[in-house]
């Protein structure tokens, strides 16, 4: 069985001059419109997502050597 954990990046953002002049209340309703257009399980895949796969012994050796194809 092979089991893949993968979280967002978490470091702090960059904030820039440009970034503290912009119109932040106007930022955030644009986030929110694009939250209520995503399901729930969307948003939680958007930064954590654990998977399981249960590969034969062939699959596995064949995945193991290039996990991303």
């Amino acid at each position: 069985m092979v089991k893949v954990e993968a979280f967002a990046e978490n470091s702090p953002p960059v904030i820039t001059l440009d970034d503290l002049a912009k119109d932040h209340k106007q930022a955030m309703r644009e986030i929110v419109e694009q939250m209520h257009e995503q399901s729930e399980q969307e948003m939680m895949d958007g930064v954590y997502r654990r998977l399981s796969f249960t590969l034969c012994r062939g699959c596995y050796h064949e995945w193991i050597e290039n996990p991303t194809g």
